[in-house]
């Protein structure tokens, strides 16, 4: 339930910031996350990935906290484990354990699904 009330207020915080656009200009983005939801997975990975761009980068570029691989292009079958793993406590990679854990914790297995398909779409 909370990763649907935080969906609801990145939503109104990107209206908001496209309130005074020109509509000739306006293309329902705000710094690079669609306006527009629909039902493609890739786009709900993305919604859900907007979360972890303070540390990964817009496009899963960064090393997070200058300690991570780059997950940009990471197989989707790992992130879904790594995640997994993170959620239930038992992965601490670069010491970074307690952090991802609550950064995921209210995700759901169909959540980290779109996320590493999202993830794994991204070209480093």
């Amino acid at each position: 339930m909370k990763i649907f009330n935080w969906v609801v207020f990145l939503f109104f915080i990107l209206f908001l910031t496209n309130c005074g656009s020109n509509s000739e200009t306006n293309n329902n983005t705000a710094d690079g996350i669609s306006l527009i939801a629909t039902d493609s997975t890739t786009e709900k990975g993305k919604i859900i990935f907007a979360k972890c761009i303070g540390c990964h980068g817009h496009n899963a570029e960064k090393h997070a906290l200058e300690k991570s691989d780059i997950i940009a292009g990471q197989e989707k079958e790992g992130t879904i484990f790594q995640l997994k793993e993170y959620r239930a406590g038992r992965l601490n990679q670069y010491g970074l354990g307690d952090l991802m854990k609550g950064q995921v914790a209210e995700l759901s297995d169909e959540d980290i699904t779109n996320v590493a398909i999202y993830i794994e779409s991204l070209v480093e």
